[in-house]
């Protein structure tokens, strides 16, 4: 038995998708930004108050999770592509049962942690739980 794969050209595609979809990182942190311009140009408590609940428990979780979830289904691809070509080396039943894993594993959805993001240097963000920086 033996896998086919076209390793150069699914190898591209998965840096492609890489390269692409880490144009989002720290996306959170200018979606708070533009929350507390809104919340500073209302001068409004219950506005302020509302936007920052919004972002804490709606909009952060959720624009993190959607990123950390593209990051993880490249590292699942890049994962099944390695385990092809090491299972097309080997052949062996063990191989293929780690392939078969690897793809299975790939649907999986990262963990969201409140407060979590995205980016490696942090800009805008917030001062404490629930708190804006404006």
């Amino acid at each position: 038995m033996s896998w086919e794969l076209n390793q150069s050209a699914a190898q591209g595609a998965v840096d492609g998708t890489r390269t692409s979809w880490s144009d989002l990182d720290g996306h959170e942190n200018k979606i708070q930004t533009a929350m507390s311009n809104c919340a500073e140009a209302a001068v409004e408590e219950r506005i302020f108050n509302a936007l920052n609940k919004l972002y804490d428990n709606a909009v952060n979780p959720l624009t993190v999770t959607m990123i950390k979830s593209g990051r993880a289904a490249a590292d699942s691809a890049q994962a099944v592509i390695n385990e092809l070509k090491n299972a097309n080396e080997e052949m062996t039943g063990e191989s293929q049962r780690v392939v078969a894993d690897a793809i299975q594993d790939s649907g999986k959805l990262p963990d969201y942690n409140p407060g979590e993001g995205t980016s490696t240097t942090p800009t805008v963000g917030p001062q404490k739980s629930g708190e804006y920086q404006v």
